[in-house]
């Protein structure tokens, strides 16, 4: 069962439930839509309520900083561990368009890149197993002191002696 880290606690599940039809985004309260869907729910039914967005690497990822703006959650789906383009879009979204919701890591990352997805801008990560969210937890600051700027020290090492 899959085991989410959430402001560094770990918890069972925070009701964000992922939707594949528009009868399905009516009946949750916390509808977690593939960004693929987005269109074919139509702004009308998308207005009605809060979402997060599913957004999966081969996305678009313009058409998904449009879509954002307002919305509370984005989760980030890893397709391989080795695809570091999730890394990059959370880092964008929080540096430059100064997003300011949930970014959520899920599927294929390795619970040991804990503190990289952090210092890139990701707020919780969706771990395999509860082995994966236990060691991500763990090494989340195993590493006390960057030398680079990240989005948790905006001033690189040199800078803050």
């Amino acid at each position: 069962m899959q085991k989410l880290i959430k402001n560094l606690q770990l918890i069972d599940n925070d009701g964000w439930l992922e939707v594949a039809s528009a009868e399905e985004f009516e009946q949750s309260a916390q509808p977690l839509v593939p960004f693929k869907l987005l269109d074919e729910l139509g702004s009308d039914l998308l207005a009605t309520k809060d979402y997060g967005i599913l957004f999966e690497v081969s996305d678009d990822y313009e058409a998904l900083i449009a879509a954002i703006s307002t919305q509370p959650l984005v989760v980030f789906e890893f397709e391989k561990f080795a695809d570091g383009r999730p890394f990059t879009f959370a880092r964008e979204l929080r540096e430059y368009h100064q997003y300011k919701g949930d970014i959520r890591a899920s599927g294929d990352f390795m619970p040991d890149q804990a503190a990289f997805l952090y210092r890139c801008g990701f707020s919780s990560l969706q771990c395999r197993t509860e082995q994966d969210a236990q060691t991500a937890l763990a090494v989340k600051d195993i590493v006390s002191v960057n030398y680079q700027a990240d989005m948790e020290q905006a001033e690189p090492l040199f800078r803050r002696r």
